[in-house]
Order: structure tokens, then sequence, then C-alpha cells
């Protein structure tokens, strides 16, 4: 399936629209800067995690933003999870690596003494 950068501006707005967000609220939902949302309207393609709020926000696929299909129904081999794989952990790993590095050591020490106090 090929992806057409046009089609997924189409796509975004539409469910934009549908949440009845303007491009404001819908970059805080997403994460992201109103410049960014005005982009993936432009038809830049969002980055993996933004598709994934999206696709969460909205009710529907990564597949379907991408490409307007469904998934295919393949033999899908499950593998227990002790936590989902885009829990809260995954979301806040996100935005920690996201600071710069002196940031990112701070909030590791501060996240080691606070384990240190439960135990």
């Amino acid at each position: 399936m090929n992806i057409d950068p046009e089609q997924v501006a189409r796509r975004v707005l539409k469910l934009m629209q549908q949440l009845q967000l303007t491009q404001k609220q819908f970059a805080e939902k997403l994460q992201v800067t109103q410049p960014a949302v005005s982009k993936y309207m432009q038809g830049r393609i969002p980055p993996a995690t933004v598709l994934l709020r999206l696709a969460q926000l909205s009710g529907t696929t990564m597949e379907w933003i991408l490409t307007g299909g469904t998934p295919a129904a393949a033999p899908v081999k499950i593998i227990a999870e002790k936590q989902a794989a885009y829990g809260p952990a995954v979301v806040l790993a996100d935005k920690i690596d996201r600071l710069p590095p002196l940031l990112r050591n701070q909030i590791s020490a501060l996240v080691d003494v606070l384990l240190q106090q439960l135990r």
C-alpha cells in the first residue's frame, strides 16, 4: 500500500473536525505544537508517537490514518505482556526523552531517590 501524504492530511483534518477541536486544541491533545498540526494538514506525515496518540484519541487505527485501509485479518501470535506496550510508562519515557541530557539525568536521580524512599 502506498502512503499518500495528501490523503493522510485529509484524514487528519477529518478526525480533527469529527472531534470538533480547533488546531490549538488538537495540538494539545496530541502533545505537539499548533504549527506541527498545521504541517500535518499540509501533508507532512506525523511521527509514529503522534500517529498513535491520534489513533487512540479518535478511536481509529494508525493504518487507517496512513492508508485509509483497515488492518488485514492475518493470523497473529498473541504475546502476553506484563504491561501494555503503550501505557503511561512509555508516554512518560517519551516525554523525558525529549528533554536535554542534563534534565534527563536530574529526573533519573530524582526517581532513584523516590524509589529508595519507598523501600
